[in-house]
């Protein structure tokens, strides 16, 4: 399989799953009444963490051999500040679910603004770099 192929394969794996963590804690709020929240969200941590990962995996690739041409410079540096920003996201995540406490309104808001700057990065990079 050709390294344009895996990365293609790999980037839109990741599109998917972040649409599908996006919108998993939406879905699990109500379902499982006996369950407590970080219970029910399990798939949405487990996304959480396989995320960067992936992309990682996904910059990599084209980057090991120097397979850069033809892409857009400005749709690489909007994959690299959403790289980042997924990194703060998880931190976000992880502060949320074991450290909310009081916090947890503010942390909520700033994970929920943070998912959106973070779909708004990659929509652009898909669209400048497909």
């Amino acid at each position: 399989m050709s390294e344009y192929l895996k990365t293609a394969m790999i980037g839109w794996a990741v599109l998917f799953l972040f649409a599908a963590g996006a919108t998993l804690p939406y879905l699990l709020r109500r379902t499982a009444p006996g369950a407590t929240l970080p219970q029910r969200l399990w798939p949405h941590y487990w996304i959480g963490y396989l995320l960067p990962i992936l992309t990682l995996i996904h910059a990599w690739l084209p980057m090991r051999n120097g397979n850069m041409n033809g892409l857009n410079m400005t749709g690489l540096w909007l994959a690299t500040i959403a790289m980042l920003l997924l990194i703060w996201q998880v931190g976000v995540g992880v502060t949320l679910r074991y450290f909310g406490g009081s916090q947890s309104r503010m942390l909520q808001t700033t994970h929920f603004w943070s998912m959106t700057v973070l779909a708004t990065l990659i929509v652009g990079h898909v669209m400048l770099n497909r």
